[in-house]
């Protein structure tokens, strides 16, 4: 694979004309060095030169290159095509509550969207759509991250943990437990953000403090005004967890 690496320079506005002219023209000169060709020709990579007259003539491809370069890199090595069928949607893959799932969708998507429409997972809540309230919050390894703005392509081969795997009416967890017994939810729609991050804590820290409890929580929003019964019952939880 053949990549173009862009090199250029910024300068404060304001600066002489001659001193980005100087600059410019060392720029230039690097990326001619015997020793950098030699490299660069190593990585697959095409090393170019030109004024920046020129330079400004392909905006579109430098916005893609520059500005979502390192990001498409990750993004084509997480996908993979079932087939070789042209224009077909790639698959991703992740472990999703313990089991393997394959989706055929965007990679681009976020994760929101694909858990809660075509996986049917309902738990995790639409809330700001920027990470900010953590309504969306589910477990990808060992740490609670927001699905809103999480693209598909980066949970690829990884385990996410959703409310719904956490317990089961039947079964619940330690958690859910301590949150009835605090009474530590009211209107219910940011609690399984706040489990999830909770559950994320306790698989790191099985024997936090308060304090740990507050920081791990505290991106989560509750406009109910539950947050020391929240704590109340993370620390409940991990006793009850430690005693088994």
């Amino acid at each position: 694979m053949r990549r173009t690496i862009w090199l250029g320079l910024m300068a404060p506005a304001g600066t002489p004309k001659p001193v980005i002219d100087k600059l410019n023209a060392a720029v230039n000169a690097a990326v001619k060095r015997p020793d950098i060709v030699k490299l660069w020709t190593e990585q697959g990579a095409v090393p170019m030169s030109m004024t920046p007259e020129e330079f400004d003539k392909y905006p579109a491809r430098r916005y893609c290159e520059m500005g979502r370069g390192r990001q498409e890199i990750r993004r084509q090595a997480a996908i993979r095509s079932r087939n070789k069928v042209p224009f077909s949607m790639p698959s991703v893959r992740f472990r999703l509550n313990g089991v393997e799932t394959d989706v055929d969708a965007d990679p681009d998507r976020s994760l929101l969207d694909i858990l809660r429409g075509p996986l049917g997972m309902t738990g995790p809540h639409f809330g700001c759509g920027a990470n900010e309230c953590g309504a969306c919050n589910v477990i990808v390894g060992d740490h609670a991250v927001a699905a809103c703005d999480t693209p598909l392509w980066s949970v690829a081969d990884k385990d996410i943990t959703t409310i719904e795997g956490l317990g089961s009416a039947e079964k619940p967890h330690p958690l859910q437990r301590a949150f009835i017994a605090e009474q530590a939810l009211q209107c219910g729609y940011c609690v399984s953000g706040i489990l999830m991050s909770a559950a994320a804590l306790l698989k790191r820290n099985p024997d936090p403090t308060g304090e740990d409890v507050k920081a791990a929580l505290d991106r989560n929003l509750c406009r109910c005004g539950s947050h020391n019964r929240m704590v109340r019952a993370v620390l409940r939880a991990a006793a009850e967890m430690a005693a088994r």
